[in-house]
């Protein structure tokens, strides 16, 4: 199937196309598994490692493929549960195998450059409802984000972000 009719399709399925974000260049949604024992406080060592991490099934896909879903550079938005978007950066090279965020079998890092990290002036979940209607997909690990005005503000307090440092 070609790039054309997946979005022609996407743009039936979704007749509010104007809302979408740009599926040749999409920003992506990074759950840092606070919900999880194993979980709890990891946003911080990924920070500091300058990593995406995620472990186990992952849903079905594991923990490599699912941190592998974006490409070479695409951005990527952290979201720490309770907190909102937390970070961002664009993703470099593939995930490769490690134990130094979560402790566990199958744990998976992937390298992310150009770090912003909002921790002290996090983007919360409501604002970005409140603004834009967007719900962030928190039930999610790695997902793409297709909602245009949600990306578009999330992005744009990040720039503003570098912009004043």
């Amino acid at each position: 199937m070609t790039h054309t009719a997946t979005l022609e399709s996407f743009e039936r399925q979704f007749p509010n196309a104007s809302k979408v974000a740009d599926m040749q260049n999409p920003y992506w949604f990074f759950n840092t598994d606070e919900s999880e024992i194993e979980g709890e406080g990891a946003y911080i060592e990924m920070l500091n490692r300058s990593v995406i991490a995620a472990w186990g099934d992952c849903n079905g896909n594991g923990a490599e493929r699912t941190l592998n879903k974006p490409k070479d550079g695409d951005p990527i938005f952290y979201f720490l549960a309770g907190t909102g978007i937390i970070a961002s950066g664009k993703v470099s090279g593939l995930a490769f195998q490690a134990n130094t965020i979560f402790r566990q079998a199958g744990e998976f890092h992937r390298t992310v450059v150009e770090l912003i990290d909002r921790r002290r002036n996090p983007l919360t979940t409501k604002e970005v409802r409140e603004v834009t209607g967007y719900h962030l997909p928190a039930k999610k690990i790695v997902c793409q984000m297709w909602h245009k005005g949600g990306v578009e503000h999330i992005a744009r307090c990040f720039e503003n972000d570098t912009k004043k440092a």
